[in-house]
């Protein structure tokens, strides 16, 4: 168990770039190179070369019992990847390697689930200079703490779940958990810190955009708030100065109005007693007691009435001014508290 587990620790670099270059080359791979390799041989010496590990080539006779192929040929999981290999193999002259790598990486985007870290390969290499054959075996590695006995008494182990054999991948929280998915923990433990990271720049992103915006609402209802008090303000304060202005003229036409009407009544009083002096004076000469009684009488009543109606004219006029100040100290005292309100 010893060994296995400091061979299980290889670096883990090395397992990618040796599983991402294998994972879908296969059987196929060996055959484009070869035919390439064989069209090249087929000039040289009109026949093709096979061999095998460690032995000089043999001269047999091939053709292929599918077609002729121009470049070279490249299978992968699907049409797209293949014609990804083909063209980086045979029109862009790349090595076997060349196209493997282009087709391994087609086949991580679309094949992800059958591509990547827990896959496993078999290659074979024919190195036409040196006329051999290399055959690499790249299936996968146990994990660290896999053991003889793991799949007793639950065979399905082997199958389904994270126990089970030639799994491509894991979820993080499973590999977390219990780290037996291929791979070292190591990697995990990176991986989970790069998506904390993530997550966190991704959250404190959103937080600030969020604050950011909440900022500038703040201050748009601030500043819209200002204005409108600022202009309930100026509308009171206009509605305060017009209503003043209304009241004085009000009150000085009322002024007016009331020695205009007080000049009148005493010219009419003086062209009264004038009048009734004037008569007076002519009926005196006629009868002296009845006039004088008559004047006196006049006179009294003249005065009484002329007495009475500028009673009456200034009770008036004081009441009407009285009830014109209460109505302008009632609206003053009305704005004063809106605006104490506002």
């Amino acid at each position: 168990m010893g060994e296995q587990r400091s061979a299980s620790k290889r670096p883990i670099l090395f397992a990618i770039v040796i599983g991402a270059v294998l994972i879908a080359v296969g059987l196929a791979v060996g055959l484009a190179i070869g035919l390439r390799d064989d069209d090249d041989d087929n000039k040289a010496n009109g026949s093709n070369n096979g061999g095998s590990t460690g032995g000089g080539p043999s001269q047999a006779s091939y053709k292929s019992a599918t077609g002729t192929y121009q470049y070279a040929a490249v299978v992968a999981d699907t049409a797209v990847c293949s014609e990804i290999g083909t063209d980086i193999l045979g029109r862009k002259r790349g090595n076997a390697i060349d196209a493997a790598v282009a087709s391994t990486f087609c086949i991580g985007l679309l094949n992800a689930h059958s591509a990547g870290i827990g896959g496993g390969s078999f290659i074979i290499i024919y190195d036409s200079e040196k006329k051999q054959w290399h055959a690499i075996n790249s299936r996968e590695t146990a994990p660290a703490a896999a053991s003889e006995n793991m799949y007793a008494g639950d065979i399905d182990k082997s199958i389904n779940g994270l126990y089970s054999s030639s799994c491509c991948f894991c979820y993080f929280s499973s590999c977390i958990s219990y780290r037996n998915c291929r791979g070292d923990s190591t990697l995990v433990g990176v991986i989970v810190v790069v998506v904390v990271v993530v997550v966190v720049v991704v959250v404190v992103v959103v937080v600030v955009v969020v604050a950011a915006a909440a900022v500038v609402v703040v201050v748009v209802v601030v500043v819209v708030v200002v204005v409108v008090v600022v202009v309930a303000v100026v509308v009171v304060v206009t509605v305060v100065v017009v209503m003043v202005v209304v009241m004085v003229v009000v009150v000085v036409v009322m002024v007016v109005v009331v020695v205009v009407v007080a000049t009148v009544v005493v010219v009419m009083v003086v062209v009264v007693v004038v009048v009734v002096v004037v008569v007076i004076v002519v009926v005196v000469v006629v009868v002296v007691v009845v006039v004088v009684v008559v004047v006196v009488v006049v006179v009294g009543l003249v005065v009484v009435v002329v007495m009475v109606v500028v009673v009456v004219v200034v009770v008036v006029v004081v009441v009407v001014e009285v009830v014109v100040v209460v109505v302008v100290v009632v609206v003053v005292v009305v704005v004063v508290v809106v605006v104490v309100a506002v």
